[in-house]
């Protein structure tokens, strides 16, 4: 199955965790004009069975993204997908924006399995098949078979001070 994964430029990251190619460097101070990474794509071809984090990750690699040796020795059963933000699919128009709005990369994503039954996946879990399969019901916002990679990571993601604020946000719920 053929997948055109789209880089959506870097958002906010932790300094030491995601190392970029050269394109995606903003050297402070500089005066040239630096190429954008938002845009560029992979296009891969991929089993249905593929999970949406294995995309990710073989896209990741293809655009020279990668955690570094410090998140590594932190974290070193994790890869990109595991850390960022979510994922968001193509929409006609985004290549308009300046920018896609945070709200549209998603961590839950509807997938319909072999049966036809609706289920609620991280998307990490996600098949392309049970992804393609909800997005012919119109359950997804884009086209399924072409995500985004936002490099950036999520102020939960990497676990201590940052990571247990989520937790404390979710025991909240229940007093």
């Amino acid at each position: 199955m053929a997948i055109t994964v789209t880089v959506e430029g870097y958002g906010f990251v932790f300094p030491g965790v995601i190392d970029g190619p050269p394109w995606a460097t903003y050297p402070i101070g500089t005066t040239e004009d630096v190429k954008q990474p938002r845009g560029h794509t992979a296009k891969l071809e991929v089993d249905a069975s593929t999970t949406l984090r294995d995309v990710l990750n073989q896209a990741a690699a293809e655009f020279g993204i990668s955690l570094n040796q410090q998140t590594l020795e932190y974290r070193p059963e994790s890869t990109v997908a595991d850390l960022i933000d979510g994922v968001a699919f193509h929409v006609p128009g985004d290549e308009q924006r300046a920018w896609l709005p945070t709200n549209r990369f998603v961590r839950r994503l509807p997938a319909i399995d072999s049966a036809g039954a609706l289920w609620v996946k991280d998307y990490l879990e996600v098949t392309i098949e049970e992804l393609r399969r909800a997005s012919s019901l119109g359950l997804t916002e884009g086209d399924a078979l072409h995500p985004y990679l936002r490099p950036a990571v999520s102020a939960g993601a990497m676990g201590g001070a940052a990571g247990e604020w989520a937790n404390v946000l979710e025991a909240l719920k229940y007093l």
